[in-house]
């Protein structure tokens, strides 16, 4: 969502986020449920880190493919051309990495990331990856991570590195990323947590998109949605764009030609792309009420989806809507 989108909703991290941002070295933890807002929050992030005099960069890891996940040396290379094309540098990679080789690849990613990218940039840099629950099944992701954490530490006493600042964007528990959490990058420096929104919100949210629902619809669309800020947003857009009333957005809410419908064939694509990992069986014994008896990786793989909230011992869908089209597509 743009920075300065009208029906962008503020909520309680937001000023935090904004005010650590401003200041020099610096690690932001940005976490949340899938399509709760986090990437917005992070436009304006670096919107106030750009305006404070730093560089930015994003690396999204979402685009990552199977073939990178897989072959460790690939991704640190992949990791550090990303660095280099997002500030407009030669990154000289293959000269470099022969260079530092022996040292193995997190070595040279920092190495790197020293002598190639912060002695041709004077500004203090962020660097901001999102969505990096995607890195869950990469075999080298402790040791990616915990390169992160190093980076960290080393501001105390590596001057370059003090002009670096981190923003970490995820949806799935940190020790689902790294195990030792002595050497995580997630349980430094600051913590933004997002939530869904309130009741309140979307009130407020719906008057301004000129309250296309009425008070007795909007408590049926909370229902339904709770409050999934995408989800919301989407009803809220639908309507107020005239492509359905709200009646007939409720009433064909589970439909694949509803105003859901592009959204809910995604998610449902979703679960039969690693077929090994039995997602679909685990989000139907949830939908049907059995979440209890979904073992405990598969419910932590529907989470960073976004499509349950897991507990200690079972896993609930996380909205009415999943609930009741998943049980309809998942027979």
């Amino acid at each position: 969502m743009a920075v300065d989108s009208p029906f962008y909703v503020e909520r309680s991290g937001d000023d935090q986020a904004l005010a650590v941002i401003r200041r020099l070295g610096v690690t932001l933890y940005i976490d949340g449920e899938r399509q709760v807002g986090k990437s917005s929050l992070l436009m304006r992030v670096l919107a106030a880190a750009e305006t404070s005099g730093k560089r930015t960069v994003t690396v999204d890891c979402q685009g990552l493919s199977q073939n990178i996940l897989g072959d460790e040396d690939r991704f640190y290379r992949w990791f550090c051309v990303q660095l280099a094309q997002e500030l407009d540098l030669e990154d000289d990679l293959d000269r470099h990495w022969e260079r530092y080789r022996k040292g193995g690849n997190s070595s040279c990613c920092t190495q790197y990331l020293k002598h190639q990218i912060l002695a041709q940039v004077s500004e203090p840099v962020v660097i901001a990856l999102d969505e990096v629950e995607m890195l869950i099944d990469a075999p080298f992701k402790s040791q990616f991570f915990g390169m992160l954490r190093n980076w960290h530490n080393r501001r105390a006493h590596d001057q370059p590195m003090k002009r670096v600042d981190l923003v970490l964007i995820s949806s799935t528990e940190p020790h689902q990323l790294i195990e030792n959490l002595n050497q995580s990058p997630f349980n430094v420096g600051e913590k933004i947590k997002m939530e869904d929104f309130t009741p309140g919100q979307v009130a407020d949210l719906n008057q301004r998109h000129g309250s296309p629902f009425d008070a007795a619809h909007l408590e049926q669309l909370a229902t339904l949605l709770g409050g999934h800020p995408f989800l919301v947003r989407q009803a809220l857009y639908w309507v107020a764009s005239g492509r359905q009333t709200a009646a007939e957005l409720l009433a064909t809410a589970t439909r694949e030609q509803g105003a859901f419908g592009e959204h809910l064939r995604h998610l449902r694509l979703r679960l039969d792309r690693r077929p090994e990992l039995q997602l679909a069986e685990g989000m139907k014994l949830i939908v049907n009420g059995s979440g209890h008896r979904v073992p405990k990786a598969v419910a932590v793989r529907l989470e960073a989806a976004g499509l349950v909230r897991a507990e200690t011992n079972t896993a609930e869908p996380r909205c009415e809507l999943y609930r009741l089209y998943f049980r309809e597509s998942l027979g």
